[in-house]
């Protein structure tokens, strides 16, 4: 009785130096008649809380839980906190007494630290997945954009030059329809010559590539005249030398005359049928 006398006589005097003191409450340590005080009485989650021990028990060594702060304070009393809402069991080492607490929390239930989205350790919330999912879908479908825009790109100027790969269709068929396709298109300024000059070029160093298995392609206008105007029909080397090079002044000058350019169109379609007639007869040879 005197014990608890002396605890409540302190906290009465507590009280009178401060008008907002926490409300007490005293906590059994054995349920003989050994008693701590706890302020608040309702210890809550963050906030730090007060254990004022009995005289005897302040020299006893506390086993502090898992995920509880612990301070003794210059009068021996405790100061705890704890972000675990619940039952708290503080024991101490090699004694049989302890002290039951209830810690309680002012947060509602979807606000607690176990709910709340972003803490480490939690699985990704319903939103959080949707929202990566959607993130790499897009990165997935753009891509497939581009390849779709680029295959279509490509197509496109294969079927323009003529270059489609169907087995019934001749390198000699494909450069026909290829250059009938830009007699449709015929110039009529400087700049649509000089288009219509580097496209007619391309299709027949791509027939003379396919049909000669030269690169003509991949070399300069000099490079191919030097080393295959030998292997050509005498009647194509002039017409063949006048489109080059025409389409070589177009590249480089960046100068051409359309009337000029429909000009060097007959000669596209007469090394196409010069030549033709040769690799067939070799073939069949």
């Amino acid at each position: 009785m005197k014990i608890r006398f002396g605890l409540l006589s302190s906290l009465l005097m507590v009280g009178a130096c401060s008008k907002e003191v926490p409300e007490a409450v005293i906590v059994s340590l054995d349920g003989k008649g050994l008693e701590a005080v706890v302020q608040p009485g309702r210890p809550q989650v963050g906030d730090f809380f007060v254990v004022q021990l009995p005289e005897q028990a302040k020299d006893w060594s506390l086993l502090v839980p898992e995920g509880v702060e612990q301070a003794t304070l210059d009068n021996g009393d405790l100061r705890l906190r704890t972000f675990t809402a619940g039952g708290l069991v503080l024991a101490f080492e090699d004694r049989p007494e302890q002290l039951n607490l209830m810690v309680g929390s002012s947060l509602p239930e979807d606000d607690r630290p176990d709910a709340i989205e972003g803490v480490v350790g939690l699985p990704p919330t319903i939103q959080e997945q949707l929202v990566e999912f959607v993130s790499r879908t897009w990165i997935a479908a753009t891509g497939l954009v581009v390849l779709l825009v680029a295959w279509i790109f490509w197509r496109s100027r294969r079927q323009r030059l003529g270059l489609g790969t169907g087995p019934q269709t001749s390198p000699a068929d494909r450069a026909r329809a290829a250059v009938n396709e830009l007699a449709s298109q015929l110039p009529e300024n400087e700049v649509e010559a000089i288009a219509f000059l580097s496209e007619l070029s391309d299709v027949i160093r791509t027939y003379l590539e396919e049909a000669l298995q030269s690169p003509a392609s991949r070399s300069t206008t000099q490079e191919y005249l030097a080393d295959a105007m030998r292997s050509l029909p005498v009647a194509t080397r002039g017409p063949l030398e006048q489109l080059l090079r025409a389409s070589d002044r177009a590249k480089f000058a960046r100068t051409a005359m359309p009337a000029y350019a429909r000009g060097v169109l007959e000669q596209a379609s007469k090394i196409i049928d010069l030549t033709a007639p040769a690799l067939d007869s070799e073939g069949a040879a």
